[in-house]
Formats: structure tokens, C-alpha cells, sequence
């Protein structure tokens, strides 16, 4: 199954609708050891992200997701929504001229989101951030012999979700939760569950399309 336009748009409408449902969930866990805006962050993002998509015309697949990155880092140019327009300019690049999404696809796309938010956040492995699910998620991606989209999703799901409960155990070394040390640890990092929730709705709106 390609997906095309259409597709697209059902993906980013069912993001935003996410975003919009876990706000309060996505405030009260950044609260702990952030600054509490994320699900201010993610709605605002997500919405402007959907409403671009919306209003988009004659675009490829990959400029369609370039210019929903850009209306992410314009609608909230804070650090996460900055980060996150960064991983969907990334993202959408392979596919600058393509028509249409295949399976093959989904490892450029990962590893643009993956690259954007390293090359932006300037963060690696270990600690304890959004990159923490999106890095190992493009190396399943990326080793996965998976034919169809859902079949991928089956399995990616569970997976990210694996790497979502490690960075509990992690310590973070970015942001405001820098400064809670080892106090960091017990709970699993806000970005990181942004990272999962997408991917997880993702995978769901993949086997209605």
C-alpha cells in the first residue's frame, strides 16, 4: 500500500487530535522535572503542523511533511517545538520529489526525525531525552525485513515503547531536569513519550488508511 496526500493528512489531523487530548497528561509529566509547557508545546505545534497540511496543494509527500516542520517551528519556537520542526524538515527531505510513501520509506523518514533533533539538540544515546526512542526506533526501522505498513507498526510499537520505559533508569543531561541529577531517575522522560505517542498513533492510523 502507497500512501499518498491524503494519507498525510489523516496522519497529521490524528496527531493533532492526540496532542489536543494529552495536553494536561503531557503538562502535569513535564512538571516534575521541566518546565510544565510541553503539552502547552506539543498542542500548539501539532495543530499548526495539521492546519498546514490542510490548506497544502499540488505538494509532494516530502514537502508536505517539510512544510508541516515548518509551521511547527513557527507556531512555538521554544526548544521542543524547535527541535521537532527540525526533525520534520529532516524527515520529509528523502522525498522531496516523491509522490507517493512505501514501506522502504519509513527508515529515511526516521532517521531525518532522528537526525534532526541530534543535529539541533546536539544530544546522543543515554540521555534521557526524546532521542532516546527515536534513535533506536531508526535502527529497527533500518533492520526491519517488514512488507506492509501495519506489519512494521505490529512490531515497532512494542518496541518503542521498551525504549520509552528505559530512560527511566537514565539521568538527564539537558534542560532544567540537568539540574535534578540523580533525581532524574524513577520516572521516564517527558520527550521520550512525545516520541512514543507518535509513533504509537501513527501505527494505528496506518492500518485504517
Amino acid at each position: 500500500m502507497k500512501l499518498q496526500f491524503d494519507a498525510f493528512n489523516t496522519i497529521f489531523s490524528n496527531w493533532e487530535q492526540l496532542f489536543s487530548e494529552k495536553k494536561s497528561f503531557l503538562i502535569e509529566m513535564d512538571s516534575h522535572l521541566g518546565d510544565g509547557d510541553l503539552g502547552i508545546t506539543m498542542a500548539k505545534i501539532f495543530s499548526a503542523a495539521a492546519e498546514q497540511v490542510r490548506q497544502s496543494q499540488n505538494l509532494t509527500v516530502g514537502k508536505l511533511i517539510m512544510t508541516a516542520g515548518m509551521a511547527m517551528a513557527k507556531a512555538a519556537p521554544s526548544t521542543m517545538g524547535t527541535l521537532m520542526g527540525s526533525a520534520f524538515m529532516e524527515a520529509g527531505k528523502p522525498f522531496k520529489e516523491a509522490d507517493y510513501f512505501d514501506v522502504p520509506d519509513w527508515e529515511p523518514f526516521f532517521d531525518g526525525l532522528q537526525t534532526g533533533i541530534a543535529k539541533r539538540g546536539k544530544t546522543s544515546v543515554g540521555e534521557k531525552t526524546i532521542f532516546d526512542v527515536l534513535y533506536p526506533v531508526y535502527e529497527f526501522v533500518r533492520d526491519s525485513s517488514s512488507v506492509i505498513h501495519t506489519e512494521l507498526f505490529d512490531s515497532l510499537i512494542p518496541y518503542a515503547r521498551t525504549c520509552l520505559e528505559r530512560t527511566a533508569d537514565m539521568e538527564a543531561q539537558h534542560g532544567k531536569a540537568a539540574c535534578f541529577g540523580e533525581k532524574s531517575k524513577g520516572q521516564v522522560d517527558a520527550g521520550a513519550m512525545v516520541a512514543y505517542l507518535l509513533i504509537e498513533s501513527l501505527g494505528k492510523t496506518l492500518s485504517t488508511v
